[in-house]
């Protein structure tokens, strides 16, 4: 019969394990063991005492995510695992949905699904979108994943076999340890895909998605473990379309940190007849990188007058205009965005500050927008 554990890293979140293991718990289809892997146990004194029995319980020095999530996999021998943070929350039937998903789907190695988003205190998730992961095809999953990182960590189940064969996370600094695995195991058998919600990602201030510089660094270290040949090829079979790949291949570049060579692609992509809208958008935000802000507003007005529907050109142009004081114009260009994308956090962060006469600091969007988040309501059955 098979086994499924689940790997729950804990450090300096006290405030939320509690609701995460009884969340676990609470499963219609119970987890076989629950592995809490304790970075900051001076903090937990009063918590895991009432898991004894329950929940395993495993302190380590605090050596980084990686490190916990591979000492939890040392010390199961389960045959399926899933992870989730201690902040974060498992939906009631998520154990039930991936054991089935896995047992129907023996080729696949892993199997992911969509990831909602709650307040700090755990409220009015369900006004909130839903995260959508997205569905990765066998033969362009890789490029797929090179071109945008579609796994949310807190809703994977793996095979623990197929994690061993592949060495665990990664951990060395400045890798993207949970993306590169992703990238890893994409090479070694498909992905399963379940269209619901299977956890609740809190937000907070400590979240480090917060921190834009340190994921894109982040990323760039798991990306550039691939080789730009395997690269090239993975992006060719994901992106079949010339005109598709020419892009993506320039945003790969640029999110490796080979500024130089993105650009050099950019600069040809945006002088086409007509301009590629995201090679413009990608140029505006290297000129405001540089100061040079004029330069940015004619590059976004130009992909605009292509895509005026791009929700991230309206916010991008918005900071602009604020910055040269042009408070008014701002305020429509955010209101723009947010009507475009309801949903769409940079622009409802900027669109409130500038109605409050606030100076900042204006939030300026890096990546091109995914398809619209959708409403929980629609996808929780």
């Amino acid at each position: 019969m098979t086994r499924a554990a689940v790997i729950v890293p804990h450090y300096r979140q006290p405030a939320y394990l509690a609701a995460c293991l009884e969340s676990l718990l609470a499963q219609t289809r119970p987890a076989d063991e629950i592995v809490v892997v304790d970075s900051s146990p001076d903090e937990t004194t009063t918590i895991m005492p009432r898991y004894a029995g329950r929940v395993r319980h495993l302190v380590r020095p605090a050596d980084g995510v990686a490190a916990a999530r591979n000492a939890g996999l040392a010390a199961t021998t389960c045959d399926l695992v899933s992870f989730l943070d201690a902040d974060n929350m498992a939906t009631p039937d998520r154990l039930a949905r991936q054991v089935h998903a896995l047992a129907e789907r023996p080729d696949a190695v892993l199997c992911h699904g969509m990831l909602v988003p709650i307040d700090c205190k755990g409220h009015d998730y369900r006004m909130l979108p839903a995260f959508p992961s997205e569905q990765v095809p066998f033969g362009r999953q890789l490029g797929w994943l090179i071109e945008r990182n579609r796994i949310a960590t807190d809703t994977v189940c793996v095979r623990r076999d197929a994690v061993a064969a592949v060495g665990g996370f990664c951990e060395s600094p400045g890798v993207r340890e949970d993306y590169d695995l992703w990238l890893r195991l994409a090479s070694v058998g498909p992905f399963a895909y379940l269209d619901s919600p299977l956890a609740l990602y809190r937000r907070h201030e400590s979240n480090l998605s917060n921190d834009e510089t340190y994921m894109f660094q982040w990323e760039a270290g798991a990306l550039k473990r691939i080789d730009w040949e395997t690269t090239a090829r993975a992006l060719s079979a994901a992106f079949p379309s010339e005109a598709d790949r020419a892009v993506v291949e320039a945003e790969v570049h640029l999110r490796r940190g080979d500024v130089d060579l993105a650009e050099i692609q950019f600069v040809a992509l945006s002088r086409r007849k007509p301009p590629v809208p995201a090679a413009c958008f990608h140029r505006a935000n290297l000129a405001i990188d540089r100061g040079l802000l004029i330069d940015a507003e004619g590059l976004l007005r130009r992909a605009m007058k292509q895509d005026p529907g791009d929700a991230a050109l309206w916010n991008n142009l918005g900071t602009l205009l604020v910055r040269s004081g042009r408070r008014e114009q701002a305020a429509d260009a955010f209101a723009r965005a947010v009507a475009l994308r309801p949903h769409y956090e940079d622009a409802r962060q900027n669109f409130a500050q500038v109605h409050r006469s606030a100076d900042g600091p204006w939030k300026i969007t890096r990546r091109r927008l995914r398809q619209e988040l959708l409403p929980l309501a629609a996808v929780a059955n």
